[in-house]
């Protein structure tokens, strides 16, 4: 099997729960890049471009939520699906790459 797919999040939320929800899910994944990107630094001396980019798109999303929020009224609910899906890539060789640095460690 190539695929797998889950279902992360599927309900409906208040507005404060719909916040704390979405908003760390965006804060882990902002404060995983901002780790690798420290790792990649301490161990190679290099930065990471690709952490660094997803760092301001995700930070920027956060800030765009926050603000969308904001607009929505107390009583009402907002529905959130969030479904992650995942295949096998076929791009072996960036794969490999990343592994031999969990293996250097």
């Amino acid at each position: 099997m190539n695929t797998h797919n889950a279902t992360l999040i599927n309900g409906t939320f208040n507005p404060q729960d719909a916040a704390s929800v979405v908003l760390e899910m965006l804060s882990f994944k902002i404060r995983y890049h901002q780790l690798r990107l420290h790792s990649h630094q301490e161990r190679f001396g290099e930065d990471t471009e690709h952490a660094q980019n997803r760092i301001k798109e995700l930070t920027k999303e956060r800030k765009d939520l926050i603000q969308w929020l904001e607009t929505i009224g107390p009583n009402q609910l907002l529905d959130i699906q969030c479904q992650i899906n995942i295949r096998v890539s076929s791009g072996q060789e960036k794969a490999l790459n990343d592994m031999s640095v969990f293996i250097e460690q």
